[in-house]
């Protein structure tokens, strides 16, 4: 039987920097599709949305990437 393997933060940052359409969800590496133009209206609304709403209280940081401890970083 295989067992999958799990990526810790450090491991996946050292193993695939520089390879894009790929994020580390619960330990394990995803590929990840191009963005459609539903997607990226989604995103564009949310963006003002937010923006529009906290003002300088906070900094809205759509489609990049946020390191979630000890195993994801979408």
């Amino acid at each position: 039987m295989a067992t999958r393997y799990r990526f810790g933060l450090e491991e996946y940052e050292r193993l695939f920097r520089g390879v894009r359409d790929v994020e580390l969800l619960g330990g394990e590496v995803y590929r990840m599709g191009p963005i459609g133009p539903k997607h990226a209206w989604s995103v564009a609304r949310l963006n003002r949305i937010f923006t529009e709403a906290l003002g300088d209280r906070a900094v809205v940081w759509p489609q990049n990437p946020i390191c979630i401890p000890p195993h994801s970083e979408p």
